[in-house]
């Protein structure tokens, strides 16, 4: 049995966001990082300039990516729990999943880039030996992006939010950035020019990484866009709940997608003919809301009802008939 306790973390979260926009679930720990990234942009870019360090200047430039994602993901944040309208009635949750996928190019991006410059070194570039404080810099902001990783990564797993969990690897490739820098200027400032290579190596090794990292982000954002079926796992969870509701003879055309963070859920069911509409009603509600009590990931169920005869069960229908 798929075990929603242990995927969501906190079993009593309500589907939607309660309260005001300041209130809405994971925008703490986002204004966090930002603030972060903002004040670890201003340090690396100030300490690659005084300092001497190309690679702390190309570091500071990656902080500042991740300061953009961070903003786009309070962007979604925010949009994401703007009601259903006309020309939106299954709500705008789907924006975190088009942010999402903004993240991954975003890594993806800063791979190329880590790639080519890495490449530029072994071609035979000239090192240039940076001042030797510029490592409190680099331990500092490394300590600093673990945190956040860490921080990040736990709100989005409480949360069931996959945007704050991408968001989380976003931090941690700066954390990685960071690695790498560390690893460069500590050969430039004492190993000499002679183990510079070592530094692009190590970048190489690492961008690869994040461009299967960005890659995997990049491919399930897409999937969820185009509505694929989420983990069959999940669908055999959903459907279990279906057959043991009184009244309930059979179902089929059982669908399910995301939105978002959020599932979608609609399905044919197969009631007794001779029952009054208002019966088939009853019954249909109890399915919509043993679903969505069992998985608080569930925001919306859409239940058709149809009469269950024995060529509907035998044909299309999934019950406890038995042919005898």
């Amino acid at each position: 049995m798929y075990n929603v306790e242990k995927r969501l973390g906190a079993q009593d979260l309500p589907p939607e966001p309660v309260g005001g926009f300041w209130r809405t679930p994971g925008l703490g720990v986002t204004l966090l990082a930002l603030g972060a990234n903002l004040l670890l942009t201003l340090l690396k870019a100030l300490g690659g300039w005084l300092g001497n360090s190309r690679a702390l200047l190309a570091d500071a430039v990656h902080s500042l990516s991740d300061l953009a994602g961070d903003l786009a993901v309070v962007f979604a944040l925010y949009y994401a729990r703007c009601p259903s309208d006309a020309n939106h009635p299954y709500g705008h949750r789907r924006v975190t999943t088009l942010v999402s996928f903004l993240i991954a190019v975003l890594i993806i991006a800063f791979a190329v880039g880590l790639v080519a410059s890495s490449l530029h070194v072994l071609r035979g570039d000239d090192p240039v030996r940076p001042e030797g404080w510029a490592l409190f810099i680099v331990l500092f902001a490394l300590g600093s992006k673990e945190a956040l990783f860490w921080g990040t990564r736990r709100a989005g797993n409480k949360l069931d939010s996959q945007l704050i969990r991408d968001n989380a690897v976003h931090q941690r490739t700066d954390s990685i950035s960071s690695l790498i820098v560390l690893f460069g200027l500590g050969l430039a400032i004492y190993g000499g020019a002679a183990l510079i290579f070592l530094d692009s190596l190590v970048g190489l090794l690492l961008a690869g990484y994040l461009l299967l990292e960005g890659g995997r982000m990049a491919v399930r954002s897409v999937k969820d866009l185009l509505d694929t079926l989420p983990e069959q796992v999940l669908v055999d969870d959903l459907r279990e709940h279906l057959l043991p509701i009184p009244g309930v003879l059979g179902y089929h055309q059982f669908r399910a997608r995301r939105s978002g963070d959020r599932l979608l859920v609609d399905f044919h069911l197969q009631v007794d003919p001779s029952i009054s509409v208002r019966k088939g009603h009853e019954i249909a509600k109890k399915a919509k809301e043993t679903l969505m009590n069992n998985h608080p990931e569930v925001v919306d169920v859409l239940v058709h009802v149809e009469p269950a005869d024995e060529e509907n069960l035998r044909r299309k229908g999934l019950s406890d008939w038995v042919e005898k």
